[in-house]
């Protein structure tokens, strides 16, 4: 029998006997090594053939644009297709990018390389966000997200410090070939999933229908977002802190080896703070759900981590710089559990796909112009200053929503697998 023909077991098991959820593991943990290596040898990469702030931008600018443009289309293919058939196809294809990276004669070329694994990503990312719920009992989504996002935050321990490691000793080329290896493991892994059958059928709809038929849907997936006020605050709220924080990643690599002297090893190393933080908020993400709801967690969390931004602008030393990098993983992983959970708890099953690929139209212009404000303004007056200001403006958003929020008790209180509905309306 073909494995990809498998049929959905029932009832759901228990995480530690889902054999569904332990392949989705598996590969996000494979693909996530190689991830972490080739994300932080493409910065390098950059920065050692050009040396400016701008250049690290655009990188990043690339890599958000797909998600701006693309990302309708996207979800509404999502719903349509075996979602494993897809992601398994998206792991070899981005295989395959990742070997060119190191042949790309020029910024340019290194660019447009860049742009197509950015396509590839936001096909295969709503995928495997869409799969988790399908795979999984609902009470299970907060833990199996907090695994997933521990395993992922270690891999940043471990990722760009053995990035480092490969490229002072054999080079950014062998960076890539790892992530390629890393692709084709996860695309083998990703076959013990099991069939994940597009939640609309053919009497929904098929790939080249009307253009009328194809924009309603993908306007469905809008108005299931904005139609839930946890999540209108949620996207609202993010999408303003998109402005400020989006800058955030390139100024820090430019910070580290221009202002702290830093050099790969130690760029590595920060990095990997990250991820020793972002475990630990990982594994407080199921525990704060008893004190502070996914709705209020966000404002309060940003603070903390403007005032973390500030201390880290001004340091000049390399080990409180690590410190505070470990500080905002924490923040970061907590975050990134309890906001995931939220979305996938109170997003229909028919609507993932579309809802989820909505995500990046909606940040993704932000997030282009904050880059292209910020690392503009880090070569005109100083990596520092732009990362300080960055810092400040988190902590003034934060305190802006939580004051808003005060006014709204029911909004406020609203956290994962809440029942649609009882928002307050914002």
């Amino acid at each position: 029998m073909d494995p990809l023909d498998q049929s959905l077991p029932s009832p759901r098991p228990s995480l530690k006997r889902n054999r569904r959820f332990a392949s989705l593991f598996a590969a996000e943990t494979i693909s996530g090594f190689g991830d972490r290596i080739h994300i932080f040898a493409l910065l390098l990469l950059v920065h050692v053939k050009t040396g400016r702030a701008f250049d690290l931008g655009l990188l990043a600018i690339v890599q958000v644009l797909p998600a701006t443009v693309l990302a309708p289309f996207a979800g509404w293919v999502i719903d349509r297709v075996d979602r494993r058939r897809l992601m398994i196809v998206l792991d070899l294809l981005q295989a395959g990018l990742v070997l060119l990276l190191p042949w790309a004669d020029g910024l340019g070329q290194i660019l447009i390389i860049a742009t197509v694994l950015a396509v590839a990503r936001q096909f295969a990312d709503p995928a495997r966000m869409a799969v988790l719920p399908e795979i999984v009992r609902p009470d299970q989504v907060v833990p199996a997200n907090g695994m997933l996002s521990s395993t992922l935050h270690l891999l940043l321990i471990v990722g760009p410090a053995a990035a480092g490691l490969i490229a002072g000793r054999w080079g950014l080329t062998t960076c890539f070939q790892v992530d390629a290896v890393t692709y084709v493991l996860s695309a083998v892994t990703l076959t013990g999933l099991g069939a994940c059958p597009p939640p609309l059928s053919s009497s929904a709809g098929r790939i080249g229908e009307s253009f009328r038929r194809f924009t309603g849907e993908i306007r469905e997936g809008l108005g299931v977002l904005l139609g839930d006020g946890a999540l209108r605050f949620t996207i609202v709220f993010f999408a303003v802190g998109t402005f400020v924080s989006s800058m955030q990643q390139p100024l820090v690599v430019v910070f580290v080896k221009d202002h702290l002297a830093g050099s790969d090893a130690q760029l590595g190393t920060l990095i990997s703070m990250m991820g020793v933080g972002g475990i630990v908020g990982s594994l407080l993400a199921s525990p704060t759900r008893r004190w502070i709801s996914a709705v209020r967690v966000l404002p309060v969390a940003t603070i903390v981590d403007g005032a973390a931004l500030v201390a880290f602008a001004l340091s000049t030393r390399m080990a409180p710089a690590m410190a505070l990098f470990g500080f905002f993983g924490l923040v970061a992983g907590l975050l990134q559990v309890r906001v995931t959970s939220l979305f996938q708890t109170r997003v229909p099953e028919r609507y993932r796909g579309r809802a989820f690929s909505w995500l990046g139209p909606l940040f993704g212009p932000l997030s282009v112009a904050s880059l292209a404000l910020g690392t503009w303004l880090a070569d005109v007056v100083g990596v520092v200053g732009v990362i300080a200001a960055s810092g400040v403006l988190e902590i003034v958003i934060a305190l802006a929503a939580l004051g808003w929020l005060v006014k709204r008790p029911a909004l406020a209180a609203i956290s994962e697998g809440t029942a649609l509905g009882e928002e307050a309306s914002p």
